[in-house]
């Protein structure tokens, strides 16, 4: 997949192991029917993959996912936010998750 857009993170290399210290993930929708809608979501060097969102009962579901070290990471905060969307039955063509 082709880089979708810029994302900024702030890490920390520690004993060889890196540490994420800020978070920036960008949520872009791809399709939308009456029952549910898909996002397309990475981390702006990498398509991290898709979720689908159900709208009656809020189901997150991965559809595809790019796996590697830490992508647990933002699999969750991608979720999180799209629930924190559908609690308000606010469904944006874009967001992100900025922490």
């Amino acid at each position: 997949m082709e880089r979708l857009y810029p994302t900024y993170f702030l890490s920390l290399s520690l004993n060889n192991e890196e540490l994420i210290m800020a978070f920036y993930i960008k949520l872009m929708k791809l399709d939308e029917d009456e029952q549910g809608i898909t996002y397309q979501f990475g981390n702006g060097s990498k398509y991290l993959g898709t979720i689908y969102l159900n709208k009656a009962n809020g189901n997150l579901k991965e559809l595809d996912l790019e796996k590697y070290e830490n992508y647990h990471h933002y699999l969750v905060r991608a979720k999180v936010k799209l629930h924190q969307h559908w609690q308000v039955g606010n469904f944006p063509a874009e967001t992100c998750w900025a922490s």
